[in-house]
């Protein structure tokens, strides 16, 4: 199991961004993916091979109008972190900020177009071979397609992250990123760094006494609230639950 788990993570990987975003999202669903399958799929969320150093800087500069040298007092020399549709650098401001700056991928739009219509012409087929299958395929596949879209530009996705850091301002135990404007465009997005720990990591929050039963319960509360009070559904770059 454990190598049939790495083929089909490798597989993902190759056919392309949306596969991938297919991959991401059945790595946290422990209650139908086996544990050698999340640990493989997981591994879509951040640790993707990352593309030219030289691509990221020219979108940088095409984006934000000048050298990211120039723009941010440092900038790691390379990527600290790549997924299906960027990658992310640690920075710092002239002000002194920690920063995290996520770059878009090249071609990305041509890409998930393309696997996006091969998708639905499969969701299609399937819809009308298989006559058990209830849902609409096509109908989720282009629900799937919406959110990517709007995903890929980056000004959506930090105007969705002041939305929800607005609804929760005075709800405890969650924190979003501040998201830098004067540094953000469609492909280029600048927001507050924050050192965290991710949920699978289970040793280290024991280590510093977090409940991981109390943070999922949070989490829970907060996404049952987004979706069935605010009806606010949408990608954001990271929440942070936290003490």
């Amino acid at each position: 199991m454990p190598q049939r788990a790495r083929q089909l993570r490798e597989l993902l990987s190759r056919l392309g961004p949306a596969f991938i975003k297919i991959g991401q999202a059945l790595s946290t669903r422990p209650d139908i993916v086996p544990p050698p399958y999340l640990e493989e799929l997981t591994q879509l969320q951040d640790r993707l091979p990352a593309f030219a150093n030289e691509t990221a800087f020219r979108f940088i500069r095409e984006e934000l109008g000048d050298d990211p040298q120039t723009i941010y007092a440092e900038i790691s020399a390379n990527p600290i972190a790549a997924a299906s549709l960027g990658q992310v650098y640690k920075a710092r401001l002239h002000s002194g900020e920690q920063v995290a700056v996520k770059v878009q991928r090249p071609d990305i739009v041509e890409n998930i177009a393309l696997d996006l219509y091969l998708l639905r012409g499969l969701a299609g087929w399937v819809q009308k071979t298989f006559r058990r299958v209830r849902s609409n395929l096509p109908a989720i596949v282009d629900e799937f397609a919406a959110r990517i879209f709007e995903e890929m530009d980056y000004t959506c996705e930090g105007a969705n992250a002041e939305q929800f850091a607005e609804y929760y301002r005075r709800q405890p135990g969650i924190y979003v990123p501040r998201i830098f404007w004067p540094y953000t465009a469609k492909r280029v997005l600048t927001m507050e760094w924050i050192d965290g720990i991710k949920l699978t990591e289970l040793q280290q929050l024991a280590e510093m006494g977090l409940d991981t039963r109390h943070i999922i319960q949070v989490g829970v509360q907060c996404s049952l609230v987004q979706l069935l009070d605010r009806g606010f559904s949408m990608r954001i770059p990271t929440l942070a639950i936290c003490w």
